[in-house]
């Protein structure tokens, strides 16, 4: 795979071109991809937007969910951290760190039954 960075209008992102078959994926300006290379993760950044949007893919290209590089309030109104880092453990699970009132903490993004998608503790 390459990434291609790309404008398009507002927003800075790119593209993952797939070498071997000519197949174009959307992505982002960074793409982190998990151990098993099943899932990736791309940032974009909207020109005028505070902090990046993160979008989950699978390696098809299928969007599984988009947010923001913080963790919001409840109703979605209020920033509660920004992000520091967020990687991929062993396993392919998607964690975020921050830290709030000089504690760290750790969310990971999951799915829950009804198969909505969230940082969870």
């Amino acid at each position: 795979m390459h990434l291609i960075g790309k404008q398009d209008v507002d927003v800075f992102t790119g593209v993952l071109l797939n070498d071997s078959t000519g197949a174009m994926f959307a992505a982002g300006e960074t793409v982190l991809f998990s151990p098993s290379a099943k899932y990736y993760l791309a940032y974009e950044q909207p020109d005028g937007q505070d902090g990046a949007t993160i979008r989950l893919y699978d390696v098809k290209g299928g969007l599984l969910w988009k947010g923001f590089n913080r963790l919001l309030s409840a109703d979605g109104k209020n920033i509660v951290a920004d992000f520091e880092s967020v990687s991929w453990t062993k396993d392919d699970k998607l964690i975020a760190e921050y830290e709030d009132r000089n504690n760290r903490h750790k969310v990971i993004l999951t799915r829950d039954k009804e198969g909505n998608w969230g940082w969870r503790e």
